[in-house]
């Protein structure tokens, strides 16, 4: 996503900007997707067929409906609903910082803090000193531990061009 290297700042103030564009961004986008799949009669805005724009801002279902801002079925079909995971390599010393840090003349955490503390956003930290993948549970960075053998699926596997439903997380080989 975004190229940064942690060994020139070492306090963490570049990457406190970018994750404070780039997390509430990719996170709303993210969650518009996850709720339109979850429940698209509701937070999306059902089928296509039957839509009329309303003022540039929402559609309706024919000419006589609530005003539905979601996404469209055919728009998320596709997609698997999961909340974003953030992977992002620096010391795990430095996000802990960023997420304690308080922003603005209110003195309240920004919203990639927010984000993350409430679990709307999963955020992963590649600690490349220490040679582990951390995440964030419960208030603080856990190792991360291995637990079950992922499946294993071949390059040309036709599961990936003929199947319509979605594979479990695994490693293509």
């Amino acid at each position: 996503m975004t190229s940064y290297n942690y060994t020139v700042d070492p306090e963490g103030k570049f990457l406190r900007n970018i994750l404070g564009a780039v997390g509430p961004v990719c996170a709303g986008i993210n969650l518009e997707y996850y709720f339109s799949f979850i429940d698209n009669e509701h937070y999306g805005c059902g089928t296509k067929l039957p839509h009329n724009i309303t003022s540039l801002v929402g559609v309706m279902n024919g000419h006589y409906s609530d005003l539905q801002l979601g996404l469209p079925w055919q728009m998320v079909e596709l997609h698997e609903p999961i909340r974003l995971i953030l992977l992002v390599c620096c010391k795990v010393e430095t996000m802990e910082t960023i997420l304690g840090e308080a922003f603005g003349y209110t003195g309240q955490p920004g919203h990639f803090q927010c984000l993350v503390k409430h679990n709307w956003i999963t955020l992963a930290i590649h600690d490349q000193e220490q040679e582990k993948l951390f995440l964030w549970k419960e208030g603080r960075f856990v190792p991360f531990e291995e637990t079950a053998d992922v499946p294993k699926y071949k390059g040309d596997d036709q599961r990936f061009f003929l199947e319509q439903g979605h594979l479990l997380f695994g490693q293509i080989i």
